[in-house]
């Protein structure tokens, strides 16, 4: 085995996450919700969080490209709704008068400053203190996102993971399955979101053991760690496993959200795989029993894609007939149990069937 190798089981074998993840699981109910001044903005399933202000406003981040919310007003007849992480050219829909005189989809206009980020200005129709909005549905087709995990200590050259992001064609947004940081501090968090900054699409995310060492930070920049929505007719759903498990309130969410996407194509993905083939010290799960009920359920409600973190390297199996992608060749120290160093996946789903091909950011 090579030393490189060596060094990663060790690492392996002391990095499990320092908090607790049902607290985490916990705080994952309240993201979604915002009380400002006389506006009440609450985003369906918590896919959009408040991370600052500008010029007045809340600037949400949007954990997918499609969200749904509702704001609520005591008082103002006008509003202003900033979202960032978004695609250019997203469109909102609601009843007529809100975003213009009809229902029709009324693009973003784009924030200066702001990566990924659009404005739309909104209006309370006379006798109206609630309104719905929606991002337009993209509808089901075929389309393309790109994946990966674990950067940790490679971040000084995650340039090139960027531009192998940026030129790969057709690509609508990125998965990432954890492990951003190495010890989660502000600082790492810091670099991480400005290598993000320079990514053309909007970024999908997860955390990892090594991001949770601290309680709170990853969810307060990129909101819920237990999701679940729906993009061009397949649901995406992320389950928090940075300790090694799911949490009783994590269970239950992900059990939503196997029934919410039982009739639809949908992918899995997530940081410390259920069970793992290469047999590493702590690459699993603590509990095989927990594993098993994990696999069965995932199995029992046809999800079509497993994608985790977590090992530097590359695999492919079956886990209960479910496709099951490893892929963690995003900079941190490299395991090569395939050969390949730092890799992307492309991944194409077409006809609801999503095909995985590995893009190498090394020769």
């Amino acid at each position: 085995m090579r030393r490189a190798s060596v060094g990663l089981l060790l690492a392996l074998g002391a990095c499990r996450a320092l908090t607790d993840p049902e607290p985490r699981a916990q705080l994952d109910l309240t993201i979604g919700t915002l009380v400002s001044g006389e506006l009440t903005w609450r985003a369906a399933g918590g896919l959009l969080h408040a991370v600052e202000q500008r010029d007045g406003a809340p600037v949400f981040r949007a954990s997918c490209p499609e969200f749904s919310l509702t704001v609520e007003t005591r008082g103002p007849r006008e509003a202003r709704l900033v979202v960032r992480n978004v695609p250019a050219g997203l469109r909102l829909v609601s009843q007529p008068g809100v975003l213009g005189p009809s229902a029709a989809p009324v693009a973003g206009v784009p924030v200066a400053g702001l990566h990924l980020g659009l404005s739309w200005a909104l209006t309370f129709p006379p006798g109206v203190d609630r309104v719905e909005l929606q991002t337009e549905p993209l509808g089901a087709r075929d389309f393309t996102f790109l994946a990966f995990g674990d950067v940790q200590r490679g971040i000084d050259r995650f340039g090139d993971v960027v531009e192998v992001l940026n030129a790969e064609p057709g690509a609508e947004f990125v998965v990432v399955m954890g492990d951003l940081t190495n010890v989660s501090s502000d600082a790492e968090f810091d670099a991480i979101d400005e290598a993000f900054s320079r990514v053309a699409l909007p970024m999908v995310l997860t955390p990892g053991n090594h991001d949770v060492y601290r309680a709170t930070p990853f969810q307060q920049r990129y909101g819920r760690a237990n999701y679940t929505c729906e993009l061009r007719g397949t649901r995406l759903t992320s389950i928090d496993s940075s300790n090694a498990e799911l949490s009783p309130t994590a269970w239950r969410l992900y059990e939503d959200a196997l029934a919410a996407g039982r009739e639809q194509p949908h992918v899995v993905f997530s940081h410390i795989p259920a069970t793992e083939t290469f047999g590493v010290r702590s690459g699993q799960w603590n509990s095989r029993v927990e594993a098993r009920r994990f696999v069965a359920s995932t199995a029992a409600a046809n999800v079509d894609l497993l994608l985790f973190g977590h090992l530097h390297t590359l695999d492919r199996y079956e886990l209960a007939g479910v496709p099951t992608v490893i892929s963690g060749g995003a900079g941190a120290l490299e395991e090569r149990f395939d050969g390949i160093d730092r890799h992307v996946l492309s991944i194409r789903v077409e006809a609801g069937v999503p095909a995985v091909r590995v893009v190498r950011v090394d020769p």
